[in-house]
């Protein structure tokens, strides 16, 4: 947690608005905490994996829609390569994309699921296709097995905890 306040600043309050095993793991009980809180911090937990995402945008489950923003960024904190914590940055041109908002989703960063977190994902598989709309460490391929097991250890997981601060 050091590590992502050191990169937020004062961009989080950091009060917990969701947690997923106290809460409830559906879509549902995701927007029922986090619609509308404004800039949120998503922390997932999969395969001894740490990661998420921070955006400046508010999620909200009326209709769907892509929200656009060049201040949304990706991050790991412990992943499948033992790689240092690392910010992934929204690449330029893919802001429009930044982060997808469903009522029949968790939270959704990136057009074709750089992360994408499915209804009650403690026993649906989520996916990560990490580097379409967030920047890959040096390295690190688009659509490469790699790229696609870097942050929750494998392309599909299971979530064993999401936490949402805002």
């Amino acid at each position: 947690m050091k590590q992502l306040q050191k990169w937020l600043g004062e961009k989080c309050k950091w009060t917990l608005c969701y947690r997923a095993s106290r809460d409830g793991w559906s879509a549902q009980d995701f927007h029922r905490h986090c619609d509308n809180k404004g800039p949120t911090v998503v922390l997932v937990k999969a395969n001894d994996c740490i990661f998420g995402g921070y955006t400046d945008q508010h999620w909200e489950s009326s209709g769907c829609a892509w929200k656009r923003s060049n201040l949304s960024f990706l991050f790991s904190l412990r992943n499948k390569d033992n790689l240092a914590p690392f910010i992934a940055n929204i690449k330029q041109g893919k802001e429009q994309n930044a982060i997808y908002c469903s009522s029949g989703d968790g939270p959704f960063f990136g057009a074709d699921y750089d992360v994408r977190i499915w209804n009650n994902p403690q026993v649906n598989q989520s996916c990560s296709n990490f580097g379409h709309t967030y920047q890959l460490p040096p390295g690190y391929v688009y659509n490469s097995e790699q790229a696609k097991n870097l942050l929750a250890g494998q392309y599909q997981f299971l979530t064993t905890e999401i936490e949402v601060f805002n």
